[in-house]
């Protein structure tokens, strides 16, 4: 069979229009691919950045705390200098908050790495809020505190509580 001009020309462009088909849904088809690709990549970097940039917001806030536990890690003198300045400045910050100390017993003196740390037992009596005052004020001392153990007694209706702390106190030693 044979077939005349112009079905040759209709048969020609319509295999034409297939063929360059079949060639733009290839090249759409790996082109969205490649695309679908690189927006997950961008996705995952932006991510990330997102988290960096978190991190140096909190910097500056690290920087501060650790400036403020480094001038409390200044050299002091001889352990038991310290240890008794240690003791007179948990007894003055108490009586600030309002709290009677019964009893301030010192226990132990260790080091560790370059540091020194005391360990001591403070009995007193008070109301709540005065314990939570002397906490905070325990922050503002020359000395890293650390609360080991509390132990809050709840007395008759009218009486004050009786809290008793392991406290350890952190310096350097020389």
């Amino acid at each position: 069979m044979k077939l005349s001009r112009r079905e040759n020309l209709l048969l020609s462009v319509s295999m034409g229009i297939i063929i360059i088909g079949f060639i733009y849904s290839g090249a759409i088809h790996s082109g969205a691919a490649r695309l679908s690709s690189l927006d997950q990549r961008i996705r995952q970097a932006e991510s990330e950045l997102a988290r960096v940039n978190g991190i140096l917001a909190r910097q500056d806030a690290v920087e501060q705390a650790y400036k403020s536990l480094e001038r409390k890690l200044v050299e002091r003198g001889v352990s038991e200098t310290v240890s008794t300045e240690i003791l007179q400045d948990v007894k003055a910050r108490a009586a600030e908050s309002g709290l009677n100390v019964l009893n301030i017993k010192p226990f132990r003196s260790r080091e560790e790495g370059g540091y020194e740390e005391f360990d001591f037992k403070l009995e007193m009596e008070g109301e709540l809020s005065e314990l939570g005052s002397f906490l905070y004020d325990l922050n503002a001392s020359a000395y890293i505190f650390q609360i080991k153990n509390m132990l809050i007694t709840a007395q008759l209706e009218n009486e004050n509580l009786k809290i008793q702390l392991l406290l350890s106190a952190l310096t350097t030693h020389s």
